[in-house]
């Protein structure tokens, strides 16, 4: 496992977590410090953020160039600052854990046989969310309102239901009935 991914970034940056391995922080604006530990920096350079092979980041912080993050193969990504640059974010077969914002770029948030978490705003700009086959917990935004469209794709995903539990005389478990029926997801 890693804690933070290191070095500066004054062009183009890949960086590749695979096979299971773990990194706590990516953080490309916040740091000009070069050693051990140390974040990455990433104010101007463009990031590129492969985590496959059921791997995980837990946050990942961009700057303003552009950033392609691509999550597949049973992997994570949790919290991610997308940046003002315009980003692209790739989810296939893994899951968002966390918070995914957006600023000022023009965003393209694609989620194909995944499972959302976290809540997503992609920001100002003119941001493009495509999604298919996956479990949505949280909500979506596009700028400050939920664009129709993606609550479209949401609903047809994720067919609301009603659940109708009779009881009597069970109060004690009650409780766990309702956290039960809660946790259920759609696949």
């Amino acid at each position: 496992d890693l804690a933070n991914i290191e070095g500066k970034n004054d062009g183009k940056k890949t960086i590749n977590v695979s096979d299971g391995a773990h990194v706590e922080k990516i953080d490309n604006v916040s740091s000009t410090s070069y050693g051990i530990g140390a974040p990455v920096y990433n104010d101007s350079g463009n990031l590129e953020l492969n985590v496959k092979n059921g791997s995980s980041v837990a946050s990942v912080k961009v700057g303003k160039g552009t950033s392609t993050i691509n999550v597949e193969d049973n992997s994570s990504l949790g919290d991610t600052n997308l940046g003002e640059g315009d980003n692209s974010l790739n989810v296939k077969n893994s899951t968002i854990t966390g918070k995914i914002t957006g600023s000022k770029g023009n965003d393209t948030i694609t989620i194909k046989d995944s499972k959302v978490n976290g809540k997503i705003n992609s920001g100002q700009g003119d941001n493009k969310i495509k999604i298919s086959s996956s479990t949505i917990n949280q909500d979506i935004e596009t700028g400050k309102v939920m664009n129709e469209e993606i609550r479209n794709q949401i609903l047809n995903n994720n067919p609301l239901v009603s659940v109708i539990v009779p009881v009597y005389n069970v109060q004690d478990y009650l409780s766990t009935c309702v956290q039960s029926i809660v946790d259920q997801t759609y696949t």
